[in-house]
């Protein structure tokens, strides 16, 4: 990747795009969190857009969706497509002149005292862009500004936004903030919506994963573990009625 930004013009006004292809697994010389931060840096200073088509047996989606994710790029993951190969690669070359905004300064409601990624990912045409956070106070109506540059050209937008009530299929979202307030959303990989959505499932599955275990621990004997193991469930997947059931049944047991 650092090779090829290497080959890029200097003129401030061309769309530069990587597009990579494979399964993201790196097998030999592991990115440290620091080399990886780097690397995403070096990119948005240069204003490189990484997109993928993920393909292989094994695949490595969350590395490759953070990057994106970071650089305005787009995530095909061939297992998830029904599309032929040839419609894959027609719209990876569509979206490599797709214009990315490239943000400069972002303003956000005051009742947002944090924000996930720290720094506003780009802004692109073809998906939305998600941005996590704490509120400091209840959620109130307000607007948010953005100044970028596209093409090399710079312009300010903005949006009137409303809160909307809370949903409970949305209660994951406190269990990965916290995970990933320490680094910053570095490695956060919600690729917009469906990015955020396919994060969701992931979770669910980690906590169907865990009651397994935390039943096993209950019939075992041990009703400490199984309530560790529930509540943990229980911030990955909140609501979760099995993991509910099972944080009840070790408490009883106690």
């Amino acid at each position: 990747m650092q090779t090829a930004a290497k080959l890029f013009s200097d003129s401030p006004n061309s769309q530069r795009t990587i597009i990579y292809i494979g399964d993201g697994v790196n097998r030999c010389n592991f990115l440290s969190n620091q080399q990886h931060r780097q690397l995403i840096d070096d990119l948005v200073q240069q204003q490189i857009t990484f997109s993928t088509f993920v393909i292989g047996p094994i695949t490595d989606i969350g590395n490759l969706a953070s990057i994106a994710n970071h650089t305005g790029g787009i995530l095909y993951a061939r297992q998830a497509i029904q599309e032929s190969t040839q419609v894959i690669g027609r719209n990876l070359g569509r979206s490599a002149a797709m214009p990315v905004v490239w943000v400069q300064e972002a303003q956000l409601p005051t009742s947002v005292s944090s924000q996930l990624p720290q720094r506003f990912p780009p802004l692109r045409l073809d998906r939305d862009s998600v941005i996590l956070g704490h509120l400091s106070s209840a959620p109130s109506a307000g607007q948010v500004q953005i100044v970028g540059q596209v093409a090399g050209k710079t312009i300010q937008m903005h949006w009137d936004i409303h809160p909307e009530a809370s949903h409970p299929d949305l209660g994951f979202l406190t269990s990965l903030v916290e995970r990933h307030r320490l680094d910053g959303g570095l490695n956060l990989a919600a690729l917009g919506s469906d990015g955020l959505r396919a994060l969701s499932l992931v979770m669910a599955d980690s906590a169907t994963d865990m009651i397994k275990s935390g039943r096993f621990a209950l019939a075992s004997g041990q009703p400490e573990s199984a309530l560790r193991i529930a509540e943990e469930a229980l911030k990955q997947d909140p609501g979760n009625p099995e993991a509910t059931s099972l944080k009840t049944a070790a408490q009883q047991a106690l």
